[in-house]
């Protein structure tokens, strides 16, 4: 048995001390009018705790037995045989989280921090996704924004590229700072994205005519070194196409050093 499901604003903790409850009050029970109550309304005790329509769907058919008006015994075997087929059930779904062979959303608890990293750079790689489906995709006839009021929008500089950024990642990462301000103590910091929980900053860059590709490299150089920050990663939006050789940035600048993982992800180009 395996299932797709999520924890509903519960720890797996307070999950499986639910559970437990639950299996020893059925298993203890010996009357079948006493098993036949808990069995009517297990499934919508499971479903407070459980995100997953297949489990629950699965626990209230376990649940169902034959009411024989001909025979009480016939009618005790089945309900037993229910009572059975449930705690077979629960069994197998609190193995399966004490030992962690699904995969579920812990809503009270932070994610680690290799997770976490995975989901940043998700976010950051698909980029474009995000531009294409709010800026240029078709506009549904019924809706108040329109198409033209999409369209004046335009990236002009780092800070945009920021601000968008970061409504992407605030509802992921709801300790998510912007321009935070650190003392490394030599000198003074600004993170343009700061993730506590992660120990992760995101330094922001857009390209712009002015812009060389040696002085792009000379700020992420000195922006390096001086963060005080476990992961550091650089976007870059080049909307002036100013890196000649994206993998080789990706070569010089996704490495380890001083204790700090780098990494750079670069898009080029996008217009807006």
């Amino acid at each position: 048995m395996k299932y797709n499901m999520s924890l509903k604003k519960h720890s797996v903790c307070e999950v499986l001390d639910f559970f437990n409850i639950q299996i020893y009050e059925l298993a203890s029970t010996n009357s079948t009018i006493d098993i036949s109550n808990i069995l009517k309304g297990i499934a919508f005790k499971v479903s407070e705790y459980i995100n997953s329509e297949e489990l629950i769907l699965e626990i209230k058919n376990s649940s169902e037995y034959i009411s024989n008006t001909f025979s009480e015994l016939k009618t005790d075997e089945s309900i037993n045989e229910a009572k059975n087929r449930v705690l077979s059930c629960l069994n197998i779904i609190t193995s399966y989280l004490s030992e962690d062979k699904i995969k579920f959303i812990d809503y009270k608890s932070d994610m680690d921090e290799y997770t976490s990293i995975l989901i940043i750079k998700k976010i950051l790689n698909n980029f474009y996704e995000h531009i294409k489906a709010m800026y240029f995709d078709t506009v549904h006839g019924k809706a108040n924004i329109t198409k033209a009021q999409l369209d004046n929008i335009r990236i002009g500089n780092e800070y945009d590229v920021q601000r968008i950024l970061f409504s992407l990642i605030k509802p992921v990462f709801t300790d998510a700072k912007i321009e935070v301000v650190d003392n490394t103590g030599c000198s003074t910091v600004r993170y343009d994205i700061d993730i506590g929980s992660c120990n992760t900053t995101i330094e922001v860059k857009c390209s712009r005519k002015s812009m060389t590709e040696r002085s792009l490299n000379e700020e992420m150089g000195s922006d390096s070194f001086h963060y005080n920050r476990n992961n550091i990663i650089f976007f870059v939006y080049d909307k002036e196409s100013i890196v000649s050789d994206i993998q080789s940035y990706h070569k010089t600048y996704n490495k380890v050093f001083d204790n700090k993982s780098i990494d750079i992800i670069i898009i080029q180009p996008i217009i807006l």
